[in-house]
């Protein structure tokens, strides 16, 4: 439709609603303008419609969002379209962007508990909560609020101390000027609080007269020793715990260790100071130790005179990153008869003894990491040959023999070693130019090898039949020649087994999770669960 001025043709002005002699006026032309009082009137209409303007406007608006196509969406599509927000965004403080889009949205994410499940409040050097929003009702009220929306879900608290407070953490919606924060958290509040991280300096923040009852899973990354020599909180459901800054001289109390069933240990405890703990972790299922690489001659100066056996028997997965004393462990008394995963991400080259193999000998999947460590092969192969049963093996050495090493899998002509052996991954790490691109044993050896695990030979022989190898080259110019080399003798048993072979560096390079220690269930679990699907492409 054509319009002139803004006002389509055809248009009849009496439809407008317009005084008559206005209406004939805008219809007709004189070449006259309006008088004086004819000037009069259309200033007071025009007042008059102006201050309608924005009702109609609103009204429009809102016509038009009623048929909006987002309105036609179940509320239980849109919550799942926030949980999706929530898990990606970057904004600091996602629960007010959500809730000022309209008051449908609010609504929802309101009654939406998952969207309210996790809590972050900074904590002041004084004990009191900091925030940059004043809510109305107070902060005690609206901590309060936020606990209620969560109704019975189990939801989890992180607290930071000042030291640790950065421009990436979320806004604080909770307490506030003033407010004690262990007087916010009382035993109504906290009832259904499962998962609980303290961060940062939080000496005085008054945590040690708290009682959590419900929590199941700590981390704890605190950066001073006043908090724990003045009282750590109360955790009796605790079974879960990442303790990467643990001092030594609260730790025999401070936590219910006999109740724990999966445990990380980070850098702060020497060797001899975890020695108690784990004395008492007689449950453990799972354990991450991260002894420091500095720590060395420490551990190997200890003089053992221990001599009572200390069984974990519940003990199924282990991970050392750093050092690995697994003979130290004996000689403390230790035993693990049913270890099934072990990780050594530091092969213990100082700390083996044939005493050793019977900590391990149960293990059916093993991941050695040596990529700090060069050498030959038998480095570690008495740690593989102390594990007969195994049925999964990733090895990520740093540099060695491989066409020896390959000899050595190889069942019969290299030994009847690992016999059970369905699964392995082989990285070949050439990136520092270590002239082992002229091993010409290297096709002799991986053919030796997969043809004895092979399904025609290897019933014959005795062992079971590899279902998987994976050849991991690292990338560059000296690791291209064994790429090439290693590629051939993959093409001949490509019809008969599941061989792969990857151009790329070790994916193993990291010692924690990118985006830094969390609960055994909101990460670190699932990091070192990731390590054993590295074999997968």
């Amino acid at each position: 439709m054509e319009h002139i001025n803004g006002i389509p043709l055809g248009f009849l002005f009496s439809e407008i609603g317009l005084p008559k002699h206005l209406s004939d006026m805008a219809s007709t032309s004189t070449g006259k303008g309006p008088s004086d009082k004819e000037r009069e009137d259309i200033y007071k209409l025009l007042e008059e419609y102006e201050s309608e303007l924005p009702v109609l406007q609103a009204k429009i608006l809102l016509c038009r969002t009623l048929l909006s196509p987002v309105r036609q969406l179940p509320f239980d599509i849109m919550a799942q379209i926030f949980e999706e927000y929530m898990a990606t965004t970057a904004s600091r403080n996602p629960w007010t962007v959500l809730c000022q889009v309209c008051g449908s949205w609010r609504d929802i994410a309101l009654a939406h508990a998952p969207l309210w499940l996790d809590l972050c409040v900074s904590a002041k050097p004084d004990g009191t909560v900091e925030g940059s929003m004043e809510p109305p009702e107070g902060r005690a009220a609206a901590a309060h609020a936020w606990v209620k929306r969560v109704r019975t879900c189990a939801w989890s608290l992180k607290v930071l101390g000042r030291k640790a407070h950065n421009s990436n953490a979320p806004n604080v919606d909770a307490p506030g000027n003033g407010t004690l924060l262990h007087s916010l958290l009382t035993p109504d509040a906290i009832d259904n609080l499962q998962y609980l991280h303290l961060a940062g300096s939080l000496d005085i923040s008054g945590l040690g007269t708290v009682t959590y009852p419900g929590v199941a899973s700590v981390v704890s990354n605190t950066t001073g020793s006043n908090l724990l020599q003045q009282g750590y909180p109360s955790l009796p459901a605790l079974k879960k715990a990442v303790l990467p800054n643990l001092h030594g001289v609260i730790h025999r109390t401070h936590f219910p260790w006999p109740q724990l069933t999966h445990l990380y240990l980070g850098t702060q405890l020497t060797f001899e100071e975890s020695i108690p703990i784990f004395r008492q972790s007689i449950n453990l299922q799972r354990a991450c130790i991260h002894y420091q690489s500095g720590d060395t001659m420490a551990i190997r100066s200890v003089d053992f005179m221990q001599t009572d056996t200390i069984p974990l028997p519940n003990l199924t997965d282990l991970t050392f990153l750093g050092n690995a004393p697994l003979g130290n462990f004996i000689n403390y008394g230790f035993t693990w008869p049913n270890l099934e995963n072990l990780r050594l991400w530091q092969y213990p080259t100082f700390f083996w003894s044939d005493a050793s193999k019977r900590l391990i000998r149960s293990t059916t999947r093993l991941h050695i990491t040596t990529l700090e460590l060069g050498g030959s092969f038998t480095l570690f192969t008495q740690c593989i040959e102390a594990c007969p049963n195994l049925t999964y093996l990733v090895l990520e050495p740093n540099s060695t023999t491989y066409g020896e090493l390959f000899h050595f899998f190889t069942y019969g002509a290299g030994g009847l070693n690992l016999p059970r052996l369905q699964f392995l991954s082989v990285y070949c790490n050439l990136s520092v130019g270590y002239e082992l691109n002229m091993d010409w044993v290297l096709e002799e050896g991986l053919a030796e090898m997969l043809a004895s695990r092979s399904p025609g030979h290897a019933p014959y022989l005795g062992c079971a039949v590899l279902k998987r190898f994976l050849l991991r080259v690292s990338l560059g110019e000296f690791s291209d020649p064994i790429a090439i080399r290693a590629a051939r003798v993959l093409e001949q048993f490509k019809d008969v087994m599941d061989v792969t072979l990857i151009r790329g560096n070790a994916p193993s390079v990291h010692q924690v999770p990118p985006g830094g220690l969390d609960h055994w269930d909101r990460g670190l679990g699932e990091f070192l669960d990731g390590l054993w699907t590295y074999g997968k492409d």
